[in-house]
């Protein structure tokens, strides 16, 4: 559904994780009010096809680095 709207909608990809129990889906797709659009039908699609409910997470964390799970150390001069 995602390669469907492409890129002409903001969407660029999609990567399912975690399938056996329904899984995950995260979308790649450009920010604005254009993406966001292409992804709110295509979780009506969705509902409308497969009876489930869909749970959406939107955006991302500050990430490792800000968590201190991430140590950066220099390359070595050599």
């Amino acid at each position: 559904m995602v390669r469907a709207a492409g890129p002409a909608e903001g969407l660029y990809g999609a990567k399912i994780t975690g399938g056996g129990s329904g899984g995950t889906v995260c979308v790649l797709g450009a920010a604005g009010e254009r993406s966001a659009a292409a992804v709110k039908q295509l979780i009506q699609a969705y509902e409308c096809k497969t009876g489930r409910v869909v749970y959406v997470v939107d955006g991302s964390s500050v990430g490792a680095l800000e968590f201190g799970h991430v140590e950066l150390r220099p390359r070595d001069a050599t």
